[in-house]
């Protein structure tokens, strides 16, 4: 990436805050209940692995997800999840809707759906706004639609 690279962080909304949340709490509790109401079994200590594992990966999703953009390519990460797009491919950014399929490295709704050449993704940054005066910057004759 140059130097001259912009970060955008993902945005997060309560709602997927609060299912994660849930989520990781019931998947904690199983795992104690693991290793204390279980013996210590072969298959308890994996699933108990599995589960941990699991926790991991939801959290880096989650805390991990961020957008970069220079004069070349927009960037994208979500926990292992990772690319690049470049900008001369990108054709419209669709803005404040909610994409519920496809390629999704976002924490939020109601964010950005960028059509390049070769197909689509959903991102969702802290402010919408701010990414499009940004990759406007670059891309001054990007069809930008407003839902």
């Amino acid at each position: 990436m140059c130097s001259d690279s912009i970060r955008f962080e993902s945005r997060r909304d309560d709602w997927m805050s609060g299912l994660l949340a849930i989520i990781i709490m019931f998947m904690v509790g199983v795992t104690i209940y693991l290793f204390v109401a279980e013996p210590m079994r072969g298959e308890v200590i994996a699933a108990a692995v599995i589960n941990i594992l699991a926790i991991l990966l939801i959290s880096g999703f989650y805390f991990n997800t961020y957008y970069t953009l220079n004069n070349e390519y927009l960037f994208y990460k979500s926990g292992i999840m990772k690319g690049k797009i470049k900008l001369e491919n990108i054709t419209e950014i669709e803005v404040g809707k909610t994409v519920w399929v496809g390629i999704k490295p976002a924490t939020a709704g109601k964010g950005l759906r960028v059509k390049y050449k070769f197909g689509e993704i959903y991102i969702s940054p802290k402010t919408n706004e701010t990414f499009v005066q940004a990759i406007s910057v670059f891309l001054p004759s990007l069809k930008i639609i407003h839902s």
